[in-house]
């Protein structure tokens, strides 16, 4: 039975160490951004006026704080599970409120970055064509690994969240018929 406790425990733990590294690649990239002109320039990505930028930074930090807040009790073995009911719907209610800036976080990154891996596929094509003058300036921020992984990243999440839903809603229509007896 502790070998069952301790897998468990060690999958938890991977987990969080995961979505820690994958918070943490998303906010240094996103936050490099301010510093690439080449991207700001020309109004491709205006970091300062686009709300989904700035969401994805502040949800990133806060996420990576709480999984790794969730990893140090995790470690230290602290019980996570509450015992008085009042702390118990507080948490259900952040949990929840969590869950739903989760699929903010899923929309706002899948396009954030696929207005940046778009400018750089543009930017390709025109490299090929070898036309010079059409070709952007060389965007060292586009052309990283990370703006791979993130973009990949987002478009999982995306279908993920948007399959939810709709296997959710489909359950809530097909449970709604089976009460009314159509």
């Amino acid at each position: 039975m502790n070998t069952h406790i301790s897998n468990n425990q060690t999958a938890s733990v991977i987990s969080n160490i995961i979505m820690i590294a994958v918070n943490a690649m998303v906010f240094a990239y996103t936050f490099q951004l301010k510093k690439c002109d080449c991207l700001i320039n020309e109004d491709k990505v205006n970091v300062n006026k686009d709300w989904k930028y700035h969401y994805i930074v502040y949800y990133s930090i806060i996420t990576t704080c709480v999984f790794s807040l969730i990893l140090l009790l995790r470690v230290f073995n602290v019980n996570l599970v509450p015992k008085n009911k009042v702390l118990i719907v507080l948490l259900g209610t952040l949990a929840a409120v969590f869950m739903g800036s989760s699929v903010v976080q899923a929309y706002t990154l899948f396009f954030f970055m696929k207005k940046i891996h778009l400018q750089h596929e543009v930017d390709e094509v025109l490299k090929k064509r070898k036309c010079e003058d059409c070709l952007h300036d060389d965007c060292s921020c586009r052309d990283r690994v990370e703006m791979y992984i993130i973009y990949y990243y987002s478009i999982i999440l995306f279908v993920l969240y948007t399959v939810t839903f709709i296997a959710l809603l489909m359950l809530m229509i097909t449970s709604g018929l089976k009460k009314t007896n159509i």
